[in-house]
């Protein structure tokens, strides 16, 4: 008898499971219906976008269409649209970068079943986009995305907790290793270490035993209990991680004010005034060039050399979620960092840049510097990037996919996104 009510109540479980199953697809299929399902929402957000030809959006939407399979039909609630756009993000991110629909699909349908198994969706949006760089299942995703959100409640700083998850994916941690480092990172921030050199240091001893993750954790302890048994400082780790080697308990996203404190930098010698040039001869065959836009004024002029050569250090550096050093990097910590070394603060996130400075009316307008801002979310900005050449409207940005690259205003994808500019030194 205990056997044949064990298999009715499991019977009956399975009979709720399948009729909440109908319900589902039937709800999210029924004719009239105002709700939508996953790709419907999705399809729908993609007729809107100019930057996508016809045969590009059919390409994609058969992608997903396959990605996807039954989870398509999942309904989205109007109220709890943060999954949704996650995925949209997913989508912009591999369109900027032209790849293949199929691997869109794929990373956007992973991101999507992240969030389904209960991964927070804030961190599931920056953390998704290494499957760009390399091939990440959903379970792997909400697996990092989790563990996350698991440190930062336990007091580990945002930026530590996303270096976590930055070296667990290009190491290729498995889940007991990436479980075992995080409750050894998380018991080390509650003893009152240092968050970023407590991690530094639990990284740096997984790199000399990469298989013992158990035997890192313990050296890392040890370290520390030594020392403050000794009484002095740990020992600076071999390290460089994705966001500077300074110590810092301030949150990932704490930046300055929107407002750009600018100290002009004074010259050790006074640039050479150019001799003036002889009067021109203007015959009937010519006529006088129109001045190069290439051509810069005001403080610029003494910014731009060391601007430059600060952001093109940054060229092939890969994309990092919150990543501010050359290990890693994302579009904001990009520009916010170059600007760093002319003594320029700038905040932290792309949204808040574009409150800095002033506004450039027209593209004819731009200089060498100036910070362009796009929409890649369908919700105001997302992506910032830096003007190399006014010119021929080159702006140098950090993709997902290629890391730091140069590209091109005048292309599809960026016209379709495009926002609008800020001069951020005169």
């Amino acid at each position: 008898m205990p056997e044949l009510r064990a298999s009715q109540s499991t019977d009956r479980r399975r009979l709720r499971s399948l009729a909440a199953l109908l319900l589902l697809l039937a709800s999210s299929s029924a004719p009239g219906s105002a709700r939508q399902n996953i790709l419907e929402y999705v399809n729908a957000a993609l007729a809107q976008d100019r930057g996508l030809t016809d045969a590009e959006r059919a390409a994609l939407e058969e992608a997903l269409r396959t990605s996807f399979g039954p989870y398509g039909t999942a309904v989205v609630d109007p109220a709890r649209l943060e999954g949704p756009k996650v995925v949209l993000h997913t989508i912009a991110e591999g369109e900027m970068d032209s790849l293949p629909p199929a691997r869109v699909a794929d990373v956007s349908f992973a991101a999507f079943q992240a969030i389904y198994r209960g991964a927070p969706p804030e961190v599931v949006e920056g953390i998704a986009l290494y499957g760009y760089r390399k091939k990440i299942d959903a379970a792997r995703i909400a697996l990092w995305a989790n563990g996350y959100r698991l440190c930062t409640v336990n007091g580990v700083p945002p930026e530590v907790a996303a270096d976590l998850v930055r070296v667990a994916m290009e190491s290729g941690w498995d889940e007991s290793t990436f479980n075992i480092l995080k409750w050894a990172l998380v018991n080390g921030v509650k003893q009152g270490n240092d968050p970023r050199l407590y991690a530094a240091t639990l990284f740096a001893q997984m790199k000399k035993r990469p298989k013992r993750p158990g035997e890192a954790a313990g050296q890392t302890a040890h370290i520390f209990a030594t020392a403050r048994a000794e009484k002095r400082p740990p020992p600076k780790p071999d390290y460089q991680g994705g966001f500077g080697e300074k110590p810092s308990g301030e949150p990932q996203t704490a930046s300055p004010k929107p407002t750009v404190p600018w100290k002009p930098i004074e010259p050790s010698l006074p640039p050479p005034k150019p001799a003036k040039p002889p009067e021109p001869q203007v015959t009937n065959e010519q006529k006088p060039s129109t001045p190069s836009k290439e051509e810069l004024h005001g403080q610029m002029v003494l910014v731009w050399p060391r601007l430059e050569r600060a952001l093109r250090s940054f060229l092939g550096t890969p994309y990092v979620w919150g990543g501010e050093t050359h290990a890693g990097i994302d579009c904001s910590g990009l520009t916010k960092g170059s600007y760093a070394e002319v003594e320029v603060a700038l905040p932290r996130i792309a949204r808040q840049q574009w409150t800095t400075g002033q506004p450039i009316d027209s593209k004819a307008d731009l200089r060498k510097g100036d910070l362009l801002f796009f929409d890649t979310l369908g919700s105001g900005v997302s992506h910032v990037a830096m003007v190399v050449d006014a010119d021929k409207l080159r702006f140098i940005h950090a993709s997902s996919s290629r890391g730091v690259t140069e590209d091109q205003l005048d292309s599809r994808y960026f016209q379709a996104r495009y926002l609008g500019a800020r001069r951020i030194v005169q």
